[in-house]
């Protein structure tokens, strides 16, 4: 029992000692409690020190700035459609080049000896359908006189006949025989024709040898000029290639043609001409006969075998004059063997065109030619290398118009539009700044495989005038996209955010406070307050 009871005593000294503590203790922190604040928190004095500012109204002023540079308005990337070896570029960057001016050509290889030889095969078709033509012209020419002719006979014929069944009187035996007389006269005509063409072919035929003569001249003169344009350094213009080839096919072909014409009076039979005129010798002859043989007739009587060789001489005038009529038109329908020879010698000409061409069309996709006039701004490409289609040879702008091109930022893009005022300045020339304007947004292009690429560049247009400002300058460019008078502004700087809340730090009686706003437009330095703070607050200017 004493053991328990020392136990218990002993316990109960422990827990006295330990409430004193405790009395002793809690006396201590209630005095402390009661020096402090118990709602707001005195700044301490190394907060307080911190620049301080008055929330104030008065303007504020948004803008957007980029940076670009300055381009052409105009610009392309010339590229071939073709794959090859590049063969020659004829600019560097900075030449000057005009709208048809030839700047690149692949290897055309052995095109050129084919081009030459279709050429050549259809400048002698051209020159075989030109004398097929002509004979064919003769012919018809000849046929149309044998119809005429025949169907004078058979109106000659029918005359005779109606006269003899008539019976003769002095009127058509008058007529008869000045009918006579005029066929004799014809005939004279007719000879003195032959005669003069006769007379006169040996100096025709000088005059159209001096004609093949000039013509060679001539066709010498335009191949030497070509060859000459085909060789020159730096080469010559599609353009002037182009003339210079059609200047010796119109020569060849008016050489072809005077040879023609040379050939023509150097038949044994006699040029076209003095064919035709033996023709109407003929004829006339025949008109004589005709006009002869009714005055016999008149003169004879009507009997009755006079009468039947009369109807039988118009019966063969008017088979003659049915075979003369078929011989035209079989001519004029394409039956006749000249003709038939035309029609295969005018498709073989197409033929020969249409081949010409074909090798043609490779030398043009074979060369690049500037677009418009411009100036040269990269080329990426050397001689000897192989190209793909479509990839850019060389890239040409036209300095004539210039804008500026900026990036956007996608946070900034939305912000824009057509047409708003943008001020420029431009490296060099910082002392001035140009008046422009947003002339095309960012937007979406197709891409060659399907769907869109976004392009995130602007194009600001400006006023250059008189100034010097060249393709590839820095410029600086600012957006006005707001501006708002008598608004609460505050710095920047004052302004915090935490979990997408924006507050500032207030001074007021002498402590910090943490105030709750809502913030408008913002310029560089400054942030619209719309409401949280009024106007004449303090707040801390930094943090």
């Amino acid at each position: 029992m004493t053991r328990v009871a020392d136990v218990r005593n002993g316990i109960r000294a422990l827990g006295a000692l330990a409430l004193a503590g405790l009395a002793v203790t809690g006396c201590d922190f209630f005095t402390e409690s009661e020096a402090s604040a118990p709602a707001l928190i005195t700044a301490p004095p190394s907060y307080l020190d911190r620049p301080t500012v008055q929330v104030e109204r008065g303007r504020i002023q948004q803008d957007i700035r980029l940076e670009g540079r300055v381009a052409a308005e105009l610009e392309t990337a010339l590229a071939f459609d073709v794959p090859g070896m590049l063969k020659v570029v004829h600019v560097r960057r900075g030449d000057e080049v005009r709208a048809g001016e030839v700047v690149a050509e692949l290897d055309t290889g052995a095109r050129a000896d084919e081009i030459a030889a279709a050429q050549a095969n259809l400048e002698s078709v051209e020159q075989r359908l030109a004398a097929a033509e002509s004979e064919l012209f003769e012919q018809q020419a000849a046929a149309e006189e044998a119809l005429l002719l025949a169907q004078s006979q058979v109106f000659a014929r029918q005359r005779a006949l109606d006269t003899l069944l008539a019976g003769p009187s002095a009127a058509s035996l008058a007529t008869a025989q000045a009918a006579v007389a005029t066929a004799e006269a014809a005939l004279a005509g007719r000879h003195a024709e032959v005669r003069r063409i006769e007379e006169t072919l040996p100096a025709a035929i000088d005059a159209a040898r001096a004609d093949v003569e000039f013509h060679e001249l001539r066709l010498m003169g335009a191949q030497d000029e070509f060859r000459r344009l085909q060789g020159q350094s730096p080469p010559a213009s599609a353009e002037a290639l182009a003339a210079a080839e059609q200047a010796v096919a119109a020569v060849t072909l008016a050489l072809a043609g005077a040879r023609y014409e040379i050939s023509l009076l150097e038949r044994p039979e006699g040029p076209p001409t003095l064919q035709v005129a033996r023709a109407s010798t003929a004829g006339a002859e025949a008109s004589i006969a005709s006009a002869e043989a009714e005055l016999e007739a008149l003169r004879a009587g009507a009997d009755e075998a006079t009468v039947e060789h009369a109807r039988t001489l118009r019966q063969a005038a008017v088979l003659r004059r049915d075979a003369a009529q078929r011989a035209l038109a079989a001519i004029e329908n394409g039956e006749h063997g000249a003709a038939h020879e035309v029609a295969t010698l005018r498709e073989a000409a197409a033929a020969a065109r249409s081949k010409l061409s074909e090798l043609r069309a490779p030398t043009a996709d074979h060369q690049l030619a500037a677009p418009f006039d411009g100036v040269v701004t990269y080329v990426p490409r050397v001689p000897g290398t192989q190209v793909r289609p479509g990839e850019a040879i060389v890239e040409m702008a036209d300095a004539s118009t210039l804008v500026v091109r900026a990036s956007v930022p996608r946070g900034y893009q939305p912000q824009l539009a057509v047409g708003q005022a943008v001020d420029v300045v431009v490296g060099g020339l910082e002392g001035t700044v140009f008046r422009g304007r947003v002339a095309v947004l960012p937007h979406e292009i197709g891409a060659p495989g399907g769907g869109t690429v976004r392009v995130d560049e602007a194009k600001i247009t400006a006023d250059w005038t008189d100034a010097d400002v060249e393709i590839g300058m820095r410029a600086v460019m600012t957006i006005t996209l707001q501006v708002k008078d008598h608004v609460l502004k505050v710095p920047i700087t004052a302004v915090r955010t935490v979990n997408l809340r924006q507050f500032v730090e207030a001074l007021i009686d002498g402590r910090r406070r943490s105030l709750p706003v809502r913030t408008g437009i913002r310029s560089d330095s400054e942030i619209e307050i719309i409401d949280g703070v009024e106007e004449g607050a303090v707040i801390f200017e930094s943090y």
